[in-house]
């Protein structure tokens, strides 16, 4: 059988070179020879998934076919693992390159998945999440109140906000047992929705359109129940902090995307 031609690569450089051979056992003698590695526990893997190559599977292999020679010790999960580990390390290096490039791209893409990809590419590009003061993150504070000092002042503001939203709701509705809810029966969500309101003032603003959906049902079943309960004279120190903890904890509540709040009954109950 004649020599084998092989494109090897290795950890040690970018670049990959071609090697002929006639068995395994040479393509790792010539490869440790090039790179100047120990041959000792040397492996070769297929370039584009890792998988490993032994003596049987060395023949099965096509001409030309992309390879790579590893040290003992060292890891290689495919090409497609590299290519994106070194775009996040250039990305955290020139980050502000890399948004320009990325926006170039989008300008010209129809595919909407690769859309998708590049925009939140150069949204996160704009993320400064370690930043918490007014003054080291400005954009993020734009239109709201001077009070706010921190990020974490205003979230803490805008969750007690919504918290004393629903305590209106129970005090004015009574028996007004109609009501839209929303997403309740997954444990998960099968969408790919992922936000962090700290990162930057869109995602502050985004973030605002999230619904907190009960899962029993706040119109529905845990208000009926209260005004049931108030009206028969039958609370005590129980029942309070079970109303409390199902209307404004999350043991009943849910942070849901506002596209997964479905409009329907629960059929829920304590």
């Amino acid at each position: 059988m004649g020599a084998k031609p092989f494109k090897v690569a290795s950890l040690e450089d970018d670049r990959r070179y071609g090697l002929a051979a006639r068995s395994l056992e040479e393509l790792v003698r010539k490869g440790c020879r090039k790179w100047q590695l120990p041959q000792k526990g040397c492996r070769v893997c297929l370039f584009e998934d890792g998988t490993e190559i032994d003596a049987d599977y060395f023949y099965t292999l096509n001409d030309h076919c992309e390879v790579i020679i590893l040290k003992e010790g060292q890891q290689w999960n495919g090409g497609l693992h590299y290519c994106i580990n070194k775009v996040l390390n250039t990305f955290y290096a020139n980050s502000e390159e890399l948004t320009q490039i990325a926006s170039q791209m989008l300008s010209d893409e129809k595919s909407f998945k690769k859309r998708v990809l590049l925009q939140n590419l150069i949204q996160k590009s704009n993320e400064n999440i370690s930043a918490e003061n007014r003054e080291d993150d400005l954009k993020w504070f734009e239109g709201l109140d001077l009070r706010f000092k921190t990020k974490s002042d205003y979230m803490r503001f805008s969750c007690g906000k919504r918290m004393r939203n629903y305590l209106t709701e129970v005090k004015n509705h009574g028996k007004i047992l109609e009501g839209k809810m929303g997403s309740f029966d997954s444990i998960s969500c099968g969408y790919d929705h992922s936000i962090n309101p700290y990162s930057n003032k869109e995602n502050r603003i985004i973030f605002s359109t999230w619904n907190l959906d009960h899962r029993i049902e706040k119109k529905r079943t845990i208000i009926p129940d209260i005004v049931k309960a108030v009206l028969n004279q039958n609370i005590d120190n129980d029942k309070v902090e079970k109303f409390y903890k199902h209307l404004f904890t999350v043991e009943n509540l849910k942070l849901v995307h506002v596209v997964c709040h479905k409009k329907c009954k629960h059929n829920l109950s304590f």
